[in-house]
């Protein structure tokens, strides 16, 4: 027995019938297909998410701002300031930079705090508390002695004005209300809300919220423009929180607990990988799933340089539908030769030479029809799984109708029936079957040579026999599961029952070796910042 063959030995001899006995109970049975709604990573440790409804993003927010006042005991336009400065990091006790800066030590964050004070915070947010002293700008700026006299120069517009109509930031600079206005209604529609900055020359601190919202109180649409992209900061400033990428928009957001690799489900029921807000696409990382997405094109770019060639008078892409290897080009009646792309006259068209070998072009379409021809191979297992789930998914409805109507003509005999294992099982087939499609978008970069920079091809091919066998039994035990689920109802109920709940309880076990494989002995040969989400076991799978 092969090493490849002795980590699935334990599955060998797997008895479909007999690992789960009609004694059973239902209660057993209902409690291996619990309904709690855990995340589980096949090796790494659980990541939770929290789906945040639009109408309580304000709560979500103004609970971080207490936080960050609780600790730091400033105002609550300072603490938004300094959380839009800091991206919303750490559920708002600090900040994102300062975090990166202190290498995420909370310890060491909160010691340098003590030590150097919340100045050193505000310092590093651009968040002015009280003006800097500047005795030479005190005696000359009238802006400064504004309280000895009936009237000030606005520096920007260098009208007068009355002491009232004056308004000084929180960093010294003072201007007229009607230039403060002005400048804010242009920061506010160019989309700057969440870091209105002082006017004065080189001065860059942001703005007291209190005293922008006391500015442009009048203006109620420009008001409700800046509170609204102040909450919004909340997601889009926010490294563990995204906006639901539906369409159209549900309106909610979505916030993660731990690292930012995994695809969350949104309460609307739209399912997407957080880290780049595209469709779910593990085990294949961000970058292989964009690539992806691209590779068709580039695909027919392949196909025409392999299939076609160019005239070599107008560069017309030609294909070729007969045998004679003389093209007459339709669209500047140029005459040439297929074999060699040469141009030739009607007299030269049989004893032109065209039996040298042209290394590099013949290298390149050879190369080119290689990759076409894995790609085409790849592309159609994915597309394979993917239409077996479209295919389940309308099975998946005309069963759960069938359970529905069978749960409501109970009786009494038949009232502690369940029916769970049954969903659960199509549930857990189409998990399955998207990961198997996405696990051949995996290995079409990875065991190709294709280029990933920074990743060691021999060592990704030294692993691709144990990832295609892995691959191979999570196969074919998808297709059996696939199998018994279309069998007649009547068989589900009966003598399929305990086949279907032990070949659930297979592919989850199945699943969980190939994501082990992969986060164990392949992503470690990938350069750093390779991810994907782990693998997250239904919550109705039976587990080992």
């Amino acid at each position: 027995m092969s090493d490849v063959e002795d980590m699935y030995d334990s599955d060998s001899g797997y008895d479909y019938d007999s690992q789960l006995s009609d004694d059973d109970s239902p209660a057993s049975s209902k409690a291996a297909f619990g309904s709690a709604e855990t995340v589980v990573a096949s090796s790494k440790p659980a990541c939770a998410w929290t789906v945040i409804r639009k109408d309580e993003l304000a709560a979500a927010q103004d609970a971080a701002l207490d936080a960050v006042v609780s600790i730091l005991g400033c105002p609550k336009g300072t603490a938004r300031h300094l959380l839009i400065a800091f991206r919303w990091e750490q559920d708002a006790l600090f900040a994102c930079r300062l975090l990166i800066a202190f290498r995420w030590e909370q310890d060491a964050l909160f010691a340098d705090y003590a030590e150097k004070g919340s100045d050193h915070m505000y310092e590093l947010a651009r968040v002015a508390t009280t003006p800097p002293p500047n005795p030479k700008r005190a005696k000359t700026s009238p802006v400064r002695t504004r309280a000895a006299a009936s009237a000030l120069t606005c520096q920007v517009c260098f009208g007068d004005a009355e002491p009232g109509d004056m308004t000084a930031m929180d960093c010294g600079h003072a201007f007229c209300n009607a230039c403060w206005r002005h400048h804010f209604r242009v920061q506010i529609k160019e989309g700057n809300s969440r870091r209105l900055s002082c006017m004065a020359d080189k001065c860059g601190a942001i703005c007291n919220e209190g005293k922008v919202r006391a500015l442009i109180e009048d203006d109620p649409q420009l008001l409700d423009t800046f509170s609204e992209k102040l909450l919004d900061s909340f997601v889009e400033d926010n490294r563990r929180v995204r906006w639901c990428p539906s369409t159209p928009h549900c309106g909610s957001a979505v916030k993660v607990d731990g690292e930012p690799w995994v695809e969350p489900t949104c309460s609307c029921g739209y399912e997407f990988c957080f880290q780049c807000s595209e469709d779910p696409h593990s085990p294949a990382t961000c970058e292989m799933w964009k690539q992806w997405k691209e590779h068709g094109d580039k695909e027919t770019i392949n196909w025409i340089r392999v299939n076609t060639k160019v005239c070599p008078k107008c560069a017309k892409n030609t294909e070729k539908n007969g045998g004679c290897n003389h093209i007459h080009c339709s669209q500047c009646d140029a005459h040439w030769c297929w074999v060699c792309g040469g141009a030739f006259t009607a007299q030269t068209v049989y004893s032109h030479a065209c039996n040298q070998f042209k290394e590099d072009s013949s290298s390149t379409a050879t190369d080119a029809a290689k990759q076409l021809k894995r790609y085409l191979h790849y592309h159609a297992c994915w597309q394979a799984h993917a239409g077996s789930v479209e295919l389940e998914q309308q099975q998946m409805e005309t069963l759960n109708k069938t359970i529905a109507e069978l749960e409501a003509a109970r009786t009494e005999t038949s009232s502690l029936m369940d029916f769970s294992w049954l969903s659960g099982a199509l549930a857990q087939l189409l998990a399955a079957r998207k990961i198997l499609g996405r696990s051949y978008v995996l290995a079409f970069y990875l065991f190709g040579g294709i280029s990933i920079p920074g990743a060691d091809f021999s060592e990704c091919v030294s692993q691709q026999p144990l990832f295609e066998f892995a691959q191979q039994q999570l196969e074919s035990e998808v297709e059996r599961l696939s199998k018994l689920i279309e069998s007649p109802v009547e068989d589900l109920l009966g003598a399929q029952r305990l086949a279907v709940i032990n070949s659930t309880k297979s592919v989850d076990q199945r699943l969980r070796k190939l994501y082990e494989l992969i986060e164990n002995d392949v992503l470690s040969l990938l350069p750093t910042g390779q991810h994907i989400s782990p693998y997250k076991a239904l919550p109705n799978t039976i587990h080992p």
